[in-house]
């Protein structure tokens, strides 16, 4: 795309882009992979559970001090490029860092306050060291997001996606224990590699101009960002959340590890699907434009539909062979992994419609009912979160995520109006199928392995004999897709 000509709205990517993206996501999940098959067996399940709870904190503060700037970036910037006025995105780029720099240095003594507080195990050098891949990360977050308001995705993803991947080279080429603070020692070079690379590459936008200093501009800014950043954030609290209160309400740090490793593998199956949603973003904009309702409605319960079947596969996949499977990969003491994870792998349902109903209010400028979404979902998982945990541990924190996924996915249904959307996707029939071959699993007397392959095949058999998926539908979503990735729609 040549310069000045990127015309996206806030989350929004470019055909080429979105291919770009995808790249990421796949060595993010390599990282991911890496990542969950070296750390938590070479630290152990207690260890790892406190390692765990410190990535929750992080991220979440990480988060909650960006005040949407991502989305602020992507909004603003590509409208100055388009008119000129390169001079307005040095001095939102510069508002933004020093903002950052202050709320980081504000926010340290909090962070190095709440760690301490809910590890108090941790040596002083090492909640030093953790505040400062926090106040690093923060920082450096701004030099990235600007990157994406340019439209450089490549170099926007690569902080996220790559951050694992560096972390494990560190520690395995200069051949450090993975204990806790090994770990966060390499962390935070890994956090200064990405800010001197951010740096240099926004080394063009340092400028300290006259509009650096417009606390107005600034403020305008900040409002329209908070639009998204609540929703998100609401969201980010709701996956992440969890391990903090199972610390806190069942006090075995093990009970942490064990739910914190299958909630990042949904989680990334999460992403993933996110992405699908981006990537028929501006596809669904040009059809609003050109007046295409029916045909808006059609992408989005295909999208819906075959998302919903695909994670129907994973779990009737894995739910025979995930127990020794985890056994087998991460270790025996590893195994209670397999129960969060089949817990948690339902809250994809859910989640999917809600994920589908905030992209439908993006392309209709209804974002303020995100952060009513995201909040219901939050509030009810905090409420079964702290009556289930004391009793059941991970076990209780994986089915309130299941539990708050749901009572956000109901309110989503009213407020985006997807009651087209659900009803052509067949969600419901899909729901229903999909739970029959669930008690099948647990009716035939077959061996695991075979189930994992018999039952998948029988359920999407079963969607064609009764023709909620056609060869036609499915061949007509890939070539409309095929067609966006070239032309846009």
């Amino acid at each position: 795309m040549k310069p000045g000509t990127d015309d996206r709205s806030p989350g929004i990517l470019s055909p080429g882009s979105a291919r770009i993206a995808l790249l990421w996501k796949f060595i993010e999940y390599c990282g991911l992979l890496a990542f969950l098959l070296l750390i938590p067996p070479g630290m152990g399940a207690d260890s790892y559970g406190k390692f765990a709870v410190f990535l929750s904190l992080l991220y979440l503060s990480w988060l909650t001090c960006s005040l949407g700037g991502q989305a602020a970036f992507a909004r603003f910037i590509p409208e100055y490029r388009n008119a000129g006025e390169n001079d307005k995105i040095s001095a939102m780029f510069m508002q933004f860092l020093l903002l950052r720099v202050t709320i980081a240095s504000l926010m340290s003594a909090v962070f190095f306050s709440l760690l301490a507080y809910l590890l108090p195990d941790l040596t002083f050098y090492v909640l030093l060291t953790a505040t400062g891949v926090f106040v690093t990360g923060l920082v450096a977050s701004t030099f990235y997001q600007l990157q994406f308001g340019l439209n450089n995705v490549g170099r926007w993803l690569c902080q996220d996606s790559s951050r694992r991947l560096l972390l494990i080279g560190l520690l395995l080429i200069f051949g450090m224990n993975f204990n806790f603070g090994n770990i966060v020692g390499a962390m935070l070079v890994v956090e200064v590699i990405f800010l001197v690379t951010g740096s240099y590459w926004a080394k063009p936008w340092f400028s300290y101009g006259q509009g650096v200093s417009d606390i107005s501009v600034l403020m305008k800014y900040i409002r329209f960002g908070l639009a998204f950043f609540i929703g998100n954030l609401l969201l980010m609290a709701f996956w992440r959340s969890g391990d903090i209160l199972i610390l806190k309400f069942s006090s075995f740090a093990s009970e942490v590890t064990y739910f914190s490793i299958a909630n990042a593998i949904v989680m990334a199956l999460y992403g993933l699907f996110s992405q699908l949603s981006i990537l028929i973003m501006p596809s669904l904009m040009a059809l609003r434009t050109q007046g295409e309702h029916e045909r808006k409605i059609r992408w989005l319960s295909n999208t819906l539909k075959y998302i919903t079947l695909i994670v129907f596969i994973v779990i009737f996949v894995l739910w025979p062979v995930a127990e020794p499977l985890i056994a087998t990969v991460l270790g025996e003491s590893f195994r209670p992994v397999a129960e969060n994870l089949l817990i948690l792998l339902f809250s994809l349902l859910p989640m999917n419609v809600i994920r589908l109903g905030m992209s439908s209010a993006l392309v209709h400028d209804k974002q303020r009912h995100n952060a009513w979404v995201a909040g219901l979902a939050l509030f009810v998982f905090l409420l079964s979160a702290v009556i289930l945990i004391p009793y059941y541990g991970s076990i209780g924190a994986a089915a309130a995520i299941v539990t708050g996924a749901s009572a956000g996915s109901v309110l989503a249904y009213y407020l985006f109006n997807m009651q087209k959307i659900i009803s052509d996707a067949s969600f419901l029939q899909l729901l229903l199928i999909g739970g029959a071959y669930m008690l099948l699993l647990y009716w035939l007397p077959l061996p695991a392995l075979l189930l994992s392959i018999l039952t998948p095949v029988l359920y999407v058999a079963t969607l064609f004999l009764f023709r909620i998926i056609q060869i036609k539908e499915i061949l007509w979503t890939f070539s409309r897709q095929n067609s966006q990735g070239q032309h846009g729609v």
